[in-house]
């Protein structure tokens, strides 16, 4: 009987240290994983502070509208590549005259390895959402000089959110829309018809990409003969609503390039075949 209290004793210890044992290690544990999700917690505050202050300033939103556009229409081959989901340290500054803004990014861009500042002027509708002049220099230092040198002065240094590139999103038809619209149609129409050496008899067909309000020029794709054209379409107003610049003929056989055709085209106001006689 004693030797059977003996042996229920020694289990009963053991179960006991046991216990203690796997406690021990559960309360040892517990700290690594409220760690983790303290971190965890302290970046999605990060990320949402940064978007509420981007939001907050409608600058910072034209400049992050502008980028997406750059990596969704160039994919690949955006000198935006790296920016992504990422959170990118800015420097914001003011032109001499007060009219344009410039933002350097504190991050180098995709293939080149140099840093970057981009120039935004304004409109009669706010700011343009595409980027004017850039200034690049191989270190921060250096580009914080040669924007110093040209009589910029610093705003506010603050961080810009980017998310995963997505399609842009344009306004709806209004009727100065519309106006400004047909009247790139009509200006294209004529310069296919009045440059015959270049667009002979066939039949080519075009694309104008959709636009913000606040841009004043948008692009016009020409297709025609297994080539490719790009040329430049003013929008500002319908006062002064036609293709403009330089004509260029693009290289069909790099893919950089009918990737960029091919997202145009997904964006296109307008779509329509004209036949030269």
């Amino acid at each position: 009987m004693n030797h059977c209290k003996l042996i229920f004793m020694t289990l009963l210890i053991a179960a006991i240290a046991s216990a203690n044992t796997a406690c021990n290690q559960v309360s040892s544990s517990n700290p690594v994983i409220i760690q983790n999700e303290t971190k965890e917690q302290v970046k999605q505050e990060h990320f949402s502070q940064v978007k509420s202050v981007q939001e907050s300033d409608p600058f910072l939103e034209v400049v992050r509208t502008v980028i997406n556009d750059e990596l969704w229409y160039h994919g690949q081959d955006s000198r935006f590549g790296t920016f992504e989901n990422q959170v990118i340290p800015v420097s914001i500054y003011q032109s001499a005259g007060g009219s344009n803004r410039l933002v350097s990014f504190d991050q180098p861009i995709k293939f080149s390895n140099n840093y970057l500042a981009a120039e935004f002027w304004t409109t009669k509708k706010g700011y343009n959402h595409e980027i004017t002049t850039t200034r690049m220099a191989p270190t921060k230092e250096k580009l914080q000089s040669i924007i110093e040198k040209e009589n910029y002065k610093l705003l506010t240094t603050t961080q810009l959110k980017m998310d995963k590139a997505s399609q842009p999103e344009y306004p709806a038809m209004t009727p100065e829309r519309k106006k400004i619209i047909e009247d790139i149609e009509l200006s294209v129409e004529n310069y296919l018809h009045n440059n015959e050496l270049l667009f002979p008899s066939g039949t080519y067909k075009y694309y104008i990409r959709n636009f913000r309000d606040s841009e004043d020029i948008t692009k016009v794709v020409i297709e025609g003969n297994h080539d490719i054209w790009i040329i430049k379409a003013n929008v500002e107003d319908s006062n002064n609503a036609r293709i403009m610049g330089k004509l260029n003929q693009m290289d069909v056989s790099r893919d950089s390039v009918l990737y960029e055709v091919n997202q145009y085209k997904k964006v296109a106001v307008v779509t329509k075949e004209v036949s030269n006689m």
